[in-house]
């Protein structure tokens, strides 16, 4: 399953680490967090949201929230993949 992070991209649900918050990036340590890694941004959208995938960071223009909302319903219909508990929508094990 794919997760639809807006900018034309999507990114494997299996392969995500962490969705963060856009707030987040006025953080220093977010920024040299972010820094570190091979980052794909947007180029005209607004990053409203991290997505750290793949060995990488997905600026997206989608909040963090709507994401969070959308990998729910994906859960909810599909069962959620390995690692996924379906009433919180966490990678942690059951």
């Amino acid at each position: 399953m794919f997760l639809h992070i807006g900018s034309e991209r999507m990114v494997s649900i299996r392969k995500i680490i962490l969705i963060l918050d856009g707030k987040a990036l006025t953080s220093e340590i977010t920024r040299s967090f972010a820094g570190n890694w091979n980052t794909e941004a947007g180029e005209a959208e607004q990053t409203r949201s991290l997505v750290v995938a793949d060995g990488r960071i997905y600026a997206s223009p989608i909040s963090a929230l709507t994401l969070k909302k959308r990998l729910q319903r994906i859960n909810a219909v599909f069962g959620g993949h390995d690692g996924w508990k379906k009433d919180k929508g966490s990678r942690d094990k059951e």
